[in-house]
């Protein structure tokens, strides 16, 4: 057991020092999120798939608003308030009839008031944080408006409005930060292709309608006869650009799921073994992917582009061979 104990506090030292001496400049964005293991936060920041971090002093999680949040905001679904009382008999029935009428317009007043939060939120994921929209300045504009229009009503359900507005207007640059990538991504694709940055949104603005609807056809052949040979080559360039923009937590909640396999083998993790664990999971290659380039490569080949021997003889080891 002290033998093993030895190589394996050897080797987390050769995976940190390997770790410290990656060059981390090909990085564009990050993605942060808190996970806990025992008491102790540990931050896994999804960096084109390299890093694992130990949190930075007042660290914080944040995550993609849900769409669906308005259906907080309705009682449990036991069915529509009676339209007669069950019993009425003498200044009991009076009594029923009151408490009758008071229900029927708290019910009223839920049902507006979730048919309100339910268009708000719908604005907020179709026009604010679909990928295919509006610039980075139009987007801010309507997520305070649809914050403001959730404060106004806040009094009328304070303690399930108020916490996803304070939410959502603590947490709009971040959750926007999305847009910023595909404003920078879009402004280049109008230099390169030299065409005005505004039809160069158009043509990205076009992939908000579906594919088979006779509106998307329509929006396009109006762009293909406006832009001429450009538009086809605009829409490739458009179409890997959107796809090459993170907009949710779910690449980070993703590496969070292969983290936490790994968290059983110890109660308290320390530095060495979160080292470790950073260099086995970038130094391993991918059995499978969605995407064909990335199986069989490791994470950091596909940030570098550079090949490099297996993880166990990095770390000093000798790999076992079939005899």
């Amino acid at each position: 057991m002290g033998t093993i104990h030895t190589w394996v506090e050897q080797a987390a030292q050769r995976a940190g020092a390997i770790n410290r001496a990656q060059d981390l400049s090909g990085v564009r964005v990050g993605l942060h999120d808190e996970i806990f293991q025992g008491e102790q936060p540990v931050l896994a920041g999804h960096r084109c798939g390299l890093d694992v971090l130990p949190p930075p002093a007042g660290a914080s999680s944040s995550a993609m608003p849900t769409p669906g949040a308005c259906t907080c905001l309705m009682p449990p679904n036991r069915g529509s308030i009676p339209t007669t009382p069950a019993a009425k008999v003498g200044g009991a029935g009076r009594k029923l009839s009151a408490r009758l009428g008071r229900a029927r317009q708290a019910e009223a007043q839920a049902r507006r008031l979730a048919a309100d939060v339910k268009t708000l939120t719908g604005w907020l994921g179709h026009d604010v944080l679909s990928l295919a929209g509006p610039h980075l300045e139009e987007r801010r504009e309507l997520f305070d408006f649809i914050i403001e229009q959730l404060r106004l009503r806040e009094h009328l359900a304070a303690h399930r409005i108020r916490p996803l507005r304070v939410a959502l207007q603590r947490q709009r640059d971040d959750v926007l930060g999305f847009a910023r990538v595909l404003d920078d991504k879009l402004a280049a694709i109008a230099r390169r292709r030299q065409t005005p940055l505004y039809w160069v949104q158009q043509v990205c603005r076009l992939h908000r309608k579906k594919p088979t609807s006779n509106a998307f056809w329509q929006r396009w052949n109006e762009l293909h006869a406006r832009l001429g040979p450009r538009f086809v080559s605009l829409v490739i360039e458009m179409r890997a650009a959107m796809d090459d923009t993170p907009r949710s937590s779910s690449m980070v909640e993703n590496l969070n799921s292969r983290l936490r396999r790994y968290f059983f083998l110890r109660r308290h993790l320390g530095d060495a073994y979160l080292s470790l664990l950073q260099f086995f999971l970038n130094h391993r290659a991918f059995m499978r992917s969605r995407r064909a380039e990335r199986v069989g490569k490791t994470p950091k080949q596909l940030l570098t582009g550079q090949p490099h021997a297996h993880w166990l003889e990095l770390l000093g080891f000798e790999r076992l061979a079939p005899a």
